[in-house]
């Protein structure tokens, strides 16, 4: 098992793929319901597909560590990743303020439906705040942020939920081989995993 150092700490990200303006204007559009705001935190600090998000239960949460725990599903391998301190006491105060059936984002059969997910990015992206606002644009931002801050292939590859190490490889590789500025960090890091 393999755990970062600290958790992803979504207002420190700044890359090609998000910057710290760019969240602070998605946070804006959200900012009247906190629901939504709460689920777009938690997506920009763990990258978690919707369906992810969605079954993630009150019981997942470990307020003492930190510490989220996502279920292994068919794409992806279960893991257990840090989430900031004031993030995991937000999800747990409002998972605990409503009956929820045990789920942190309740919908109106139980847990929250993932077009309700959905529809925050149509909101989001109707508003043209730079390009589009999509699950793999996140990912894609988290996994380079991790790449930045030093993390290895096996790091972020368990923080992604990857079933192998070669997936994350193939998805850096793809959005590092059109930065010129960072085809010599590239070819330090897949060196040794060539």
């Amino acid at each position: 098992m393999f755990i970062l150092k600290a958790p992803v700490d979504f207002k420190k990200i700044n890359n090609q793929y998000l910057t710290t303006s760019h969240i602070e204007e998605i946070l804006s559009v959200v900012k009247k319901n906190p629901v939504h705001r709460l689920a777009i935190k938690l997506l920009f600090s763990t990258g978690l597909y919707i369906s992810e998000l969605i079954n993630l239960r009150i019981s997942d949460i470990d307020p003492q560590q930190s510490t989220l725990e996502i279920k292994m599903n068919r794409k992806l391998n279960g893991r257990t990743i840090y989430i900031p301190k004031d993030l995991c006491m937000d999800l747990l105060r409002h998972g605990q303020s409503i009956h929820t059936n045990g789920y942190i984002f309740q919908g109106r059969d139980g847990k929250l439906c993932d077009r309700t997910i959905q529809k925050i990015f149509v909101k989001v992206n109707k508003l043209n705040i730079g390009s589009n606002l999509t699950i793999e644009r996140i990912r894609n931002a988290i996994a380079l942020q991790l790449l930045i801050w030093g993390h290895n292939m096996h790091e972020i590859a368990y923080f992604l939920g990857h079933k192998e190490v070669r997936s994350t490889r193939r998805k850096i590789q793809k959005f590092m081989e059109h930065d010129t500025a960072r085809i010599a960090l590239f070819k330090v890091i897949f060196a040794k995993y060539a």
